[in-house]
Formats: C-alpha cells, sequence, structure tokens
C-alpha cells in the first residue's frame, strides 16, 4: 500500500509542477499604455459633431473612475456618423474641384465634384470635358455656361452694324443653322471680347493645319475655303466689344494665331453667335 500511494504522490507532483509551468510568467503589460499616442472617443465625437480636428494625446491613468454624464455613449457616436441617402449628391451637383463626402451608396467614401459652372451636360462632352455637344446645333462652354452655335461659319461675313443684326435674328430651324434647340429669335446675339477670346484662347484644344483651324466639338471654325486654286485663308470674328480709344472701331478676334485686334467697324467680318451669359 505504502509503494502505491508513493506512486500516486509522484504521478500528482508531476500534475501539479505542469500546471505551474502554465501558469507561470508576469502579467503585468510589456509596454505601458502611455508610450502610445491615439485620439479618444471624445475626438471622434467632435470630428463627427463640428468637423473638429482634434489631437493624438497619450495615455493618462485616471485617479478615479468617470462620473456620470462625463463621455458619450457609442450609441451616441454611431447616432452622429452619417449614412447612404436615396437622394445624396453626386459628382455632377458639386463644383467641379470642390471635394465633398458622398453619402450615395454607389460611392461611400470622399469624391470630388465635376460640376462646371453651375451648368451640367445633358449630352455629350469632348475636349477633355470643357465642351458638351448639346445635340441640337449648340454647344455649352461648361468653364461659362455660354451656349454657342456649332456651325461657326453660318453668320456670315458682315459689317459690324449688320453683324449685330445677323446674330440677332438667329432662331431654331433657321436656314443652314442646323439648329433645333428651341430658340428664339432675340435669343441670340455677338459675343464680347472676353467671351470670345476666352472660347478661342482659353481652349488647349485648337488644331490649325496651315491656314485651316478647328476649334474641337465645333464644326465650320475659322479657315474658309476661297480664292484662286480654293486656298483657305484668315477669318476674323467679331466681337461686340468696340475699340475704347475709337468708336469707328471694334475688337475680332483673328483665326490661325488667336490674337485679339481692333478694326474699322466697316471691314466685313464673321458672325459668329452666342446665348446665355450677360
Amino acid at each position: 500500500m505504502r509503494i502505491k500511494y508513493t506512486v500516486m504522490g509522484l504521478i500528482l507532483g508531476v500534475l501539479l509542477s505542469s500546471v505551474a509551468v502554465v501558469l507561470a510568467g508576469s502579467l503585468d503589460s510589456p509596454d505601458v499604455p502611455g508610450n502610445t499616442e491615439s485620439f479618444t472617443l471624445e475626438d471622434i465625437w467632435n470630428r463627427l459633431d463640428s468637423g473638429a480636428a482634434g489631437t493624438k494625446t497619450t495615455f493618462t491613468e485616471p485617479g478615479a473612475g468617470p462620473g456620470s454624464g462625463t463621455m458619450h455613449t457609442l450609441n451616441d457616436i454611431m447616432a452622429k456618423a452619417p449614412m447612404t441617402h436615396a437622394n445624396a449628391a453626386t459628382p455632377t451637383h458639386v463644383l467641379a474641384g470642390k471635394v465633398f463626402w458622398g453619402l450615395d451608396s454607389g460611392a461611400w467614401a470622399t469624391q470630388t465634384g465635376s460640376l462646371h459652372g453651375g451648368c451640367t451636360c445633358e449630352g455629350s462632352t469632348d475636349c477633355m470635358g470643357r465642351f458638351c455637344d448639346n445635340g441640337d446645333g449648340t454647344i455649352t462652354d461648361l468653364t461659362t455656361c455660354l451656349v454657342w452655335l456649332k456651325k461657326a461659319d453660318w453668320g456670315g461675313a458682315k459689317e459690324w452694324g449688320a453683324a449685330h443684326t445677323r446674330a440677332v435674328e438667329l432662331k431654331a430651324g433657321a436656314a443652314a443653322a442646323g439648329l433645333s434647340d428651341g430658340s428664339v429669335k432675340g435669343d441670340w446675339r455677338l459675343p464680347t471680347k472676353s467671351e470670345l477670346d476666352h472660347l478661342i484662347n482659353g481652349s488647349p484644344v485648337i488644331h490649325c493645319d496651315g491656314y485651316q483651324c478647328t476649334l474641337c466639338g465645333f464644326t465650320d471654325v475659322w479657315g474658309r475655303q476661297g480664292g484662286v486654286g480654293g486656298e483657305y485663308y484668315q477669318v476674323e470674328y467679331w466681337t461686340t466689344t468696340p475699340n475704347e480709344n475709337n468708336v469707328a472701331q471694334a475688337w475680332v478676334v483673328e483665326t490661325y494665331d488667336g490674337d485679339m485686334n481692333t478694326v474699322p467697324k466697316s471691314e466685313t467680318n464673321d458672325v459668329w453667335p452666342v446665348r446665355g451669359g450677360q
């Protein structure tokens, strides 16, 4: 019997030794919490509530437990977090270049607006997204929201006074204008100096081949065929802006190089109607 109990004592001793090994070790953290910087739940609440940036801080061991009403609950914080919305804004509703947080379920993240100058494009865009072909004989410059006649040579060559009349007469259904936008007489006009300058010189998508130049998206721009041999020659477009130093002159934009110059109003230059603005 003594031998039996001795053997059992040895087995029990081995088992206890194994348990001791498993439980052995320090229960202290290998590093103190104060060595890690982080935002607090209060920082997160303030960010959601007011947009405050917040500041990371090191952990400080509290001297006592928190009292009642000293912290927002996780449910409070969750209630402040944004949610998807069926009528959320999309990039087409926000001005180009402006960053916003998208709440539509298809793009839950920061997004960048694509709306140009407050106008939208219901047709097709071309030329790096600057021009919108409305499919009705007009093109909208999305940087200004001005609507231009797509067929740039429709107005023909007129003296300055007659050029005004020609532009104002344009309307939907006008002969050879290719216009079906529903516009009526009086909707169209000559462009100002700054408007025509921006259209031509504000565009990175003008291509010139000899004396024939094209502005992306438009037809029959600039070079006109004529003369001996049918060569192309330079066209100048009237603006409505008179020369401030000589009332007998007005500003034009030259084809090929896009220069702005003043010429006598008695000259015959081309008419390129525009609507909107002013």
